[in-house]
């Protein structure tokens, strides 16, 4: 994949054909893209989101950074 996107699902999905580990991710993409969509283009009802699930969120996120700089099992 070379062309730029802001889809974290796709971006999963295209990870996890390299390595499976990525699965436990896919949740956390489609929220994040959902998230980016809604701030980016707010055409609808502004969704909040607690402190909570924003540190939750986040280190899910530092989670698959982790994995990212650790290298992809080929």
């Amino acid at each position: 994949m070379k062309e730029k996107i802001h889809d974290i699902e796709l971006l999963i999905t295209e990870a996890m054909s390299f390595d499976d580990e990525f699965q436990k991710y896919l949740d956390l993409g489609r929220e994040l893209t959902a998230f980016y969509y809604e701030e980016r283009y707010p055409p609808g009802p502004i969704t909040s989101y607690s402190k909570e699930e924003i540190e939750e969120i986040l280190e899910v996120a530092e989670g698959i950074i982790d994995k990212l700089k650790g290298g992809i099992k080929r």
